[in-house]
């Protein structure tokens, strides 16, 4: 798994831009509760320095006429107890308000990856787990909140506290105050700094270990039934406790080093007080300052306190946000799909014919699966293709879907290149079914219209009769309501794939192609369903993958592929006529079927 990075400046620039881009485009009422949770930002920020004014005025007061002074000092403390308790209802108000906008934000960059990454190409999900993805989107929206709360929240208004109080300290007291106030701010900001940034290699290694388990998990969970089929029930458990106890040992290495930072802090902070009070007792006794004096500055200290002792968490917060976030850009910074690579983007779609000139490819570069294959398909003709496991068959169909390119040769639709045609424009136009049909779960409903969302009633129906699913579903308790869970687990092999044909059925295409679509298939059913995939060469161009010969007998061309190439092609009369490698995969059928 790839080690997990900081952010870096283009992705904070990226996020940034993001962000302003999606404010613009918020509705007016997020906008209003963003406008108006800055507001409260600047009236805790002004609350926060006007307290410990107020209680200084009030304390001087005190030593004045208490007979004169009494209205006075019943309106300055009432001012500064009114003051510092609606500072701490307005900080968690802001909170209350910012969780909306917060949200937002998530749902939206949510959204950005969700999008990109189904913009990659087949070959991206091959090589990178589905957890992997799955567990960047999460940490991605738990970046969010540490980002907006750690920097909105709490850095900016504590830095702007503390620029205010040590100018008012400056013009209000002797300078030695400041100067400690000072020293104290950067030895506590400069031991946090330096405790972070060597902990960051704990936290990296904890995030990166809690990815590796995640993932892990993930992938176990859908593959569910192999771990049954195999009983590996107890195995997969033990290696998911490997996984778990790094993730748990690395999670407390990093926990120990933070605290162990916050414990130096503390001791900052208790040293910077007692240098602190020394000095205004010393100040009081030389008539340097007054009691109120004496009062504002431990007022201010005390003050910024708080959340000097959260600035640890707050700056790792904000450092495990930028970090997460930067995981989420790491694959929003990845290229898409590439659309076309040449020429004038084709708008223009008729599919009457696809033809492969010499076309070469292989998943791995030196190890080719297809060699320099020619063939047409043509509207009003079904193709067929044969050939043992490992020949070829079914990367003809993703050539086809575009889920690949070639490495030589090109495909040619309508006389102009592939790739000068937009994948979606192409795939539009293309019904697909596998061997192993991919199901939502959801219901039979969902996943019969999901090419067709406005299909009607009888136009279900007829769907249901081409696949003989008719009967299966007028059985069911929920009919087409019926849920079928997770890829269709409740459904049998046969059932998966009539509902997968029923499915392109509903639709209109223009290419039509069935890869071991009626394998899980009794014969007699089989053949009713062949008959409707033959009826749709009428409007379109058909191509038939498939083991099962009985199934390929109608075909106008029927191409016999050994080791990516074709070795063989013509109707079924033809072939059986030239007793070769057709005839001798016929015998074979034959035997098999009695």
């Amino acid at each position: 798994m790839q080690r997990l990075k900081r952010i870096t400046a283009p992705q904070f620039f990226f996020f940034l831009r993001d962000l302003t881009s999606s404010f613009l485009t918020l509705d007016d009422s997020i906008k209003r509760r963003f406008i108006f949770s800055f507001f409260l930002v600047i009236i805790t920020i002004s609350l926060n320095i006007v307290s410990p004014l107020l209680l200084k005025q009030l304390v001087g007061n005190f030593s004045l006429s208490l007979k004169e002074n009494r209205s006075i000092l019943f309106i300055l403390g009432f001012s500064y107890g009114f003051s510092w308790g609606m500072s701490q209802i307005i900080m968690q108000l802001r909170e209350i308000i910012s969780f909306k906008i917060v949200e937002r934000i998530i749902r939206i960059l949510t959204l950005k990856i969700f999008d990109k990454a189904n913009s990659f190409s087949v070959k991206y999900f091959v090589h990178h787990q589905l957890g992997d993805v799955l567990s960047t989107i999460n940490t991605a929206q738990e970046g969010v909140p540490y980002l907006f709360s750690g920097v909105f929240l709490y850095l900016i208004p504590t830095i702007i506290e503390i620029i205010i109080a040590c100018t008012i300290m400056a013009t209000l007291l002797p300078l030695k105050f400041t100067a400690i106030f000072l020293i104290m701010l950067v030895t506590y900001v400069a031991f946090s700094m330096w405790g972070i940034n060597k902990s960051t290699a704990h936290q990296e290694k904890s995030i990166d270990k809690n990815h590796e388990a995640y993932s892990y998990l993930v992938d176990r969970l859908i593959n569910y039934e192999t771990i049954k089929i195999f009983c590996k029930q107890q195995f997969e458990s033990e290696q998911l406790d490997l996984h778990l106890r790094e993730s748990e040992e690395a999670q407390v290495k990093a926990s120990i080093f933070i605290e162990s930072v916050r414990l130096g802090q503390g001791a900052i902070l208790g040293i910077s007080l007692l240098f602190l009070i020394l000095a205004g007792v010393w100040a009081v006794i030389d008539h340097e300052i007054r009691l109120e004096g004496f009062i504002l500055v431990n007022a201010y200290f005390m003050q910024l306190c708080a959340p000097l002792n959260y600035f640890s968490l707050i700056v790792k917060d904000i450092k495990k946000g930028f970090m997460n976030i930067g995981k989420a850009y790491d694959i929003l910074n990845k290229k898409s799909e590439s659309y076309k690579k040449s020429g004038k983007l084709v708008s223009k779609l008729n599919l009457r014919k696809i033809e492969l000139k010499n076309v070469t490819f292989g998943y791995q570069e030196e190890r080719p699966t297809l060699e320099d294959l020619s063939f047409c398909l043509e509207k009003g003709k079904v193709t067929s293709l044969v050939g043992k496991t490992g020949s070829g068959k079914s990367t003809i169909a993703k050539l086809l879907l575009r889920f690949y390119d070639p490495f030589f040769g090109t495909i040619l639709v309508d006389g102009n290149n592939y790739e000068d045609h937009h994948m979606d424009t192409i795939r539009q136009n293309i019904g697909y079914v596998p061997q192993d049909p991919v199901l939502f779960c959801n219901t039979i409903y969902y996943n019969l219209t999901y090419g067709n969302p406005n299909a009607s009633v009888q136009e279900i129906k007829v769907a249901l009769e081409k696949a003989d699913l008719n009967h299966f579903v007028a059985n069911l308790p929920n009919g087409l309501d019926t849920f079928i869970g997770e890829r269709g687990v409740s459904l049998s092999g046969g059932e998966k794939q009539r509902l997968a044909l029923a499915r392109i059925f509903l639709t209109k295409k223009k290419l039509y192609i069935f890869d071991e679509a009626t394998s899980a298939l009794d014969s007699k059913t089989q053949k009713l369903i062949q008959n409707h995939i033959l009826s749709l060469k009428k409007d379109a161009a058909v191509l038939i993958i498939s083991h099962r010969l009985a199934s390929v007998v109608d075909s106008d061309e029927i191409l016999v592929l050994s080791e990516g190439q074709i070795i063989e092609r013509g109707n079924h009369s033809f072939l059986l006529s030239l007793n070769k490698n057709y005839a001798s995969l016929w015998k074979g059928s034959i035997a098999k079927s009695l």
